[in-house]
């Protein structure tokens, strides 16, 4: 049976994990946002609903990835560092 000290070292060793996902995450996010409406002013759509259209759809793409980026590097970097990538494992 695990003693106190295995559960804090869980918490300590898998805890940043979460951490980092959520500031990768956020920093992604806010980026994304900013390079989506700059990106959408530099196109010169003609009608506002044009512009907003197209502007949604950068942003849904830009959180679509962004969610994705997060998940993939706790899969693969996450637990073990970079010794968790089946890639860099041999």
């Amino acid at each position: 049976m695990p003693d106190g000290n295995d559960t804090v070292e869980l918490v300590v060793r898998f805890g940043h994990t979460g951490l980092v996902s959520f500031a990768v995450q956020e920093i992604l996010a806010t980026s994304y946002n900013y390079l989506a409406e700059r990106i959408t002013e530099r196109e010169n759509w003609k009608t506002e609903a044009s512009h907003t259209g197209a502007l949604g759809l950068k942003l849904v793409a830009f959180q679509i990835f962004n969610y994705y980026v997060v998940l993939l590097f706790t899969a693969f970097y996450g637990e073990g560092g970079y010794r968790a990538s089946p890639i860099l494992r041999r």
